[in-house]
């Protein structure tokens, strides 16, 4: 769980500094950091579920 906390946290940082990097909108910056949120879920969910089978 904590893994996934620290996971979520970097990614949220990563998407926000590209967005001031690449000077977006708002909008775009929230649209940017939910989806790379959400490929971090999916990235978690593939490993928890490859770990889980290799047991």
């Amino acid at each position: 769980m904590m893994i996934l906390g620290i996971l979520l946290i970097c990614t949220v940082v990563v998407a926000l500094m590209l967005g001031h990097l690449a000077k977006m909108s708002f909008r775009e910056r929230v649209l940017q950091t939910a989806a790379m949120l959400a490929a971090a879920f999916v990235f978690y969910g593939l490993a928890v579920l490859v770990e889980s089978a290799a047991h």
